[in-house]
């Protein structure tokens, strides 16, 4: 929470607007349009936390009272960050929320209409996957850039559980991250052209198996 003096003169507080701030109109290159909806609430989930402005649209920064020391420069942060979302909006979405008031107000309207339930966008990325492969004259870096979109996609709907025992030593999200690594690993080359089979009997007789990073490196150099 913002200090209740000079607020806006502390770069720690989120009432503080650089110049940087103030000189950005489009805060991310993604222009949603309807579609992808996750996608562009990351990219701007991490685009507003860089700025220490997330608390505008999460709900933990609420309008101070009128009359108080930080209500005007609350309203210009808002009106700063309303600037940011309608810019990263697609023209027709961006009319259907210009005359909202406060970011939290548009982003609760955008997520209502636009997030779906995960179950059928987990089914949609699964689906996508199963039928990915890699093309006979596709690079080795161009498939790996779709398969990977399509997990990090996956991770965002269907993140690792992770222990919270206090002085836990059990490793269990180690463990359970390395699984996951060990299948994708797979998957991945499961998906290859059979020109790399030499290639795949080499990393899957490695023990333990190799990140995903170092195998996609191995193939790389194959193809180089």
């Amino acid at each position: 929470m913002p200090d209740d003096q000079d607020s806006s003169l502390n770069p720690n507080s989120a009432y503080y607007l650089s110049n940087n701030d103030l000189n950005t109109s489009k805060l991310v290159n993604i222009v949603f349009d309807g579609k992808c909806f996750n996608d562009w609430k990351r990219s701007m989930v991490i685009a507003l936390s860089a700025r220490n402005k997330l608390c505008f649209v999460d709900g933990t920064l609420n309008q101070p009272a009128v009359g108080s020391i930080n209500f005007r420069i609350w309203n210009r942060c808002n009106d700063l960050v309303i600037s940011w979302m309608l810019g990263s909006l697609e023209v027709s979405i961006a009319r259907s929320v210009l005359y909202m008031k406060t970011a939290r107000e548009i982003w609760l309207d955008l997520e209502e209409r636009f997030c779906q339930s995960s179950g059928p966008q987990l089914f949609t990325i699964q689906h996508k996957l199963c039928d990915l492969n890699q093309e006979d004259d596709e690079q080795i870096s161009s498939f790996f850039t779709k398969i990977k979109l399509l997990w990090d996609q996956l991770d965002g709907l269907d993140p690792l559980p992770s222990c919270v025992c206090t002085g836990c030593s059990c490793t269990l999200t180690q463990k359970l991250l390395k699984s996951q690594q060990d299948q994708r690993l797979i998957q991945f080359l499961m998906k290859l052209n059979q020109k790399y089979d030499n290639s795949k009997s080499t990393i899957l007789m490695m023990s333990p198996l190799p990140t995903i990073s170092k195998a996609y490196g191995l193939l790389l150099q194959e193809e180089q």
